[in-house]
């Protein structure tokens, strides 16, 4: 994408219209999209983790861009999204042992961002939708995605359901989610209904 982070941040302070547009074009980006599937492809991963990793760095970088004041540099938005892509896969292999050996360059290339804040739909239209699909996940699924949609960080989520760490509730988030992901494959057709604008 074409784009400068100062363009971005421009859309997505200016109006909730063009921050949807912004997501919308992130979101169908194919060269982007390609760039994040051959990172992780060739990082242990598999073609199903690419919509997990891939969905995520786009609601942490409109997060990171809400949050901020002011940018501290400026340049093409491609580089900067696929090093959040790299530092969510990279965590995400952490979590699952299968890489020990992770690089210090890995942990702290993306300041400022900060993996647990996630939301799940982008757009108002999905919410209802939302509901309907949690109501045939496991239980206390429906509670967590539903914080974790809106955007609580794993520590608020721990304490307002009461688990014993912010490690549980980010295990419980992404076998939930994981689950919710499954759902969606197995009913397309309830798939297709998610609204991205």
């Amino acid at each position: 994408m074409n784009l400068k982070l100062s363009q971005a941040l421009e859309k997505v302070r200016n109006s909730e219209k063009s921050r949807s547009s912004l997501v919308t074009d992130l979101f169908n980006d194919r060269n982007l999209r390609a760039l994040v599937s051959n990172m992780i492809v060739n990082n242990k991963g598999f073609s199903e983790d690419v919509d997990l990793i891939y969905n995520e760095m786009i609601i942490q970088f409109i997060k990171t861009l809400i949050s901020k004041n002011e940018l501290q540099q400026d340049g093409p938005v491609d580089p900067y999204l696929l090093s959040i892509a790299k530092y969510l896969w990279f965590a995400e292999l952490k979590k699952r042992h299968k890489y020990s050996d992770l690089s210090q360059e890995h942990e702290t290339s993306i300041p400022d961002v900060s993996p647990t804040l996630e939301k799940l739909f982008v757009t108002k239209e999905n919410y209802g939708l939302l509901h309907t699909i949690l109501d045939r996940l496991r239980s206390r699924c429906k509670e967590v995605l539903l914080y974790w949609a809106n955007g609580f960080s794993m520590e608020d989520i721990a304490i307002k359901l009461s688990y014993q760490s912010e490690g549980m509730a980010r295990k419980k988030k992404s076998q939930c989610f994981k689950e919710l992901l499954t759902f969606l494959s197995d009913n397309p057709q309830i798939k297709s209904q998610l609204a991205y604008d």
